[in-house]
This record gives C-alpha cells, structure tokens and sequence, in this order.
C-alpha cells in the first residue's frame, strides 16, 4: 500500500534546510552590520518608506507531502510545491536611529504540480507585521535585518481529471471534478533587507533593494473542504526561504544632537 506520510528522511532534510537558510540570514545580517566607531555619531532618522515586492520562495509549500501523488489520488508528479512567486507591497516607518516599524501583505502563487489523474496547485494571501533593527544607513544605503509575525490564508486547488472517483486523504473526489481545500496559520519572519536611493538626495527619494529572509508556519489549521476537516493528507505549512526585489520610495528627517547636549 502506498505511504502517504512524507518519509522520516525528508523531515530531517527539511530541519537541516531550515538551520541552513537560519544561518544564513543571521549571517548575513551580521556581516552587514559596521563598526560600531562611529555609533554615537550616527544621526537620528524620522519618516517613512514605502515598497512593492516581487520575489521566489523556495521549501515546503502546502504540508501535503506526498498525500496528492498517491496512486489513489492525482498519481505520479502531483507531489508538495517546492517553488512560488511573491508578490505583494508594504511600507515602514523610521523612529529615531535605530527603529523601523512596518506591515506588508503579499500573495503566493505556485506553478501547478500535474500527476496522472489531475493536477493541484497552491495559492495563499495574507500579510503581517514586524521590526527592523537600522544595522548601517548613510547618505544612500540603509541594511537591516527584520522579525516578523504573518498570517496566511491558503488554498490547494484540486482538479481531477479522471474518469472515476479519486480520494485526497479521506474525501472522495468525483470523477473529472474540481474542489478546493482550505487553511490558513500564523508565521514567524526573519530576514535582513538593504534599500539604496538612486533617484533624489539624502532626505528620500525613489529606493530599490533586496530582501532575504525565511518563513516558518506555526499555529496551523488542517486542510477543509467546504468546511469539513481532511484527514490523512498532513497539515498545511508554507517553510521556506525567500528572495524579494523591491521598488519604492520615501525619506526620513534628520535629527541631530548638539554636541554638550
């Protein structure tokens, strides 16, 4: 009888993928971090920036694991995503040297995964909040790693294409139907972003940048379909790494400290 359950050796590659991309980031937000020499000359920064974002995610997308290739489902090819486009926008606002507040909401879309008899693929919107630590800003750059809380709302859309009836964890699915499956759960962000101003002067302008960071699902519902719970089919999680260009604008007024002040 075909396992649906992901084997134990995919778990340990999924743990050990998830520390290496932790590291990383961590990594690289140290590295991006100057000398402190100059800390206290560092002057402090007010305003705002704003972003819209375009970038891959690359992991475990949906939890189903391998529940959709089994031969009484989809079959063959329709395994768990391992890749997705972001899209999405936010903006934060810049309090004082070191602090940056911020919200962004984004959608993921991944390529459908085709088996024998159908395909699926998975979808998911939502958006969030989180703080950012200004590592290194000057007269163009500004690098800061950030940590953040999600919350997602996703979707598998299932479409057999078989003449009789196939079954996703314990739901019969019609033949040649078309159903959607349902969840949602909170995430936790941490990554580390550097913005650079190519239009306008020190005070703002236009920004364009990356950010690197990773995803990690916590506090996840199981999968519904019209609101009946699935069994057998894993729950659904979105882990992964990511790569986001960026685009926007904006600018901050700054503060400097009298000396003997």
């Amino acid at each position: 009888m075909y396992d649906a359950r992901a084997p134990r050796g995919e778990d340990a590659m999924r743990r050990t993928t998830t520390i290496a991309t932790l590291v990383s980031v961590l990594l690289a937000a140290v590295l991006a971090v100057p000398s402190t020499a100059r800390a206290e000359e560092r002057p402090s920064r007010w305003g705002g920036y704003g972003h819209g974002f375009a970038g891959v995610l690359l992991g475990d997308l949906g939890g189903q694991g391998y529940g959709l290739a089994a031969s009484t489902a989809l079959g063959d090819g329709a395994g768990p995503s391992s890749f997705a486009g972001m899209l999405g926008g936010g903006g934060r606002a810049r309090l004082g040297r070191y602090l940056m507040l911020g919200g962004r909401g984004f959608a993921v879309i991944a390529p459908p995964k085709q088996g024998i008899h159908g395909s699926a693929r998975f979808l998911g919107g939502g958006g969030g909040l989180d703080a950012a630590f200004v590592a290194y800003d000057d007269d163009r750059w500004l690098v800061y790693p950030y940590l953040g809380v999600l919350g997602l709302g996703v979707e598998l859309d299932v479409d057999s294409s078989s003449p009789a009836p196939r079954r996703i964890g314990d739901a019969r699915i019609e033949p040649e139907a078309r159903v959607q499956l349902e969840s949602g759960f909170a995430m936790i962000e941490l990554g580390a972003g550097a913005q650079r101003i190519v239009f306008g002067d020190p005070s703002g302008g236009v920004m364009v940048g990356m950010e690197l960071g990773f995803l990690y699902s916590v506090r996840v519902s199981p999968w519904q379909i019209d609101g009946v719970e699935v069994q057998g089919l894993g729950g659904p999680s979105l882990n992964g790494g990511y790569l986001r260009l960026t685009v926007g604008g904006g600018g901050a007024h700054t503060l400097r400290r009298r000396r003997g002040s």
